[in-house]
């Protein structure tokens, strides 16, 4: 019977995470909103079986580095070691960078490469665990 049902989807999955960080004014309702659109995009693309465990860490990194972005906040620098490590991972950086780019644009700013980086960094983590 469990398999019949309709498996959550990523606001479902997320949504007590997301409620306390909106709640807390941690995250702004916009970079809640592109959050989730991104997270399911990059679920889907990826083949993740996200769940609270296993995607926490990347839902909470995009939206706050969405919420930075939308308040006109800088991001830390990416070290040198980074960028080597993700240098391969061509696939889930063009994958991020599509959607930071279509973000950048609800946003009215430019995504800095340093949460491109970033997010490489999760995504690439969930993908070798897949």
């Amino acid at each position: 019977m469990r398999d019949s049902l309709p498996a959550p989807t990523v606001e479902a999955m997320f949504q007590e995470r997301l409620d306390l960080l909106e709640e807390a004014h941690q995250i702004t309702p916009l970079a809640r909103r592109l959050t989730e659109f991104m997270v399911a995009e990059l679920a889907v693309q990826f083949e993740l079986e996200l769940d609270e465990e296993s995607g926490a860490l990347m839902v909470t990194h995009l939206a706050m580095a969405l919420t930075r972005l939308n308040r006109g906040e800088v991001a830390a620098p990416v070290s040198e070691s980074l960028e080597r490590e993700l240098a391969g991972r061509v696939d889930e950086r063009d994958a991020v960078a599509r959607l930071m780019q279509e973000a950048s644009e609800v946003l009215g700013r430019e995504v800095p490469e340093t949460e491109i980086l970033y997010m490489t960094l999760h995504l690439t983590s969930l993908v070798l665990k897949r």
